[in-house]
């Protein structure tokens, strides 16, 4: 099945608003996309497009720290995720596309490959894993 970009997009943001494992994993990853200086300062400092913006970034990096750390977030942290993550939906596309998970199979056309994404809460994730 193929589907659009912007149909992608939105679907996106719809699992990340009501799933908590997806919306855990598009917190990690935008998180990721943060250079090392905003991460360690928990505030958007370049303004390249990637990343949280400027008043997201200190929420979302302490819940980004906080669920790398222990391994899970709380109830209230959850709402905060599912509430600001879904305008992130484009980032995480653009990452999908990146690794491979979806690619383009006509000038406007997007396919999903079956492929189960890897997440890692406080370990290190290797190839095996």
């Amino acid at each position: 099945m193929t589907y659009t970009k912007k149909s992608l997009v939105n679907g996106l943001k719809w699992q990340i608003g009501h799933s908590a494992e997806k919306a855990k994993r598009a917190l990690l990853l935008v998180y990721e996309n943060q250079t090392q200086t905003e991460q360690r300062s928990s505030a958007t400092i370049e303004y390249n497009g990637i990343g949280f913006s400027s008043m997201d970034a200190e929420i979302l990096s302490n819940i980004a720290v906080f669920l790398k750390e222990e391994g899970f977030v709380t109830s209230r942290q959850l709402l905060v995720i599912k509430r600001l993550m879904p305008k992130y939906a484009g980032q995480v596309l653009a990452s999908s596309i990146e690794r491979g998970l979806i690619r383009q199979v006509s000038p406007r056309r997007w396919e999903i490959l079956d492929r189960e994404p890897k997440v890692c809460y406080n370990v290190k994730c290797d190839g095996n894993t």
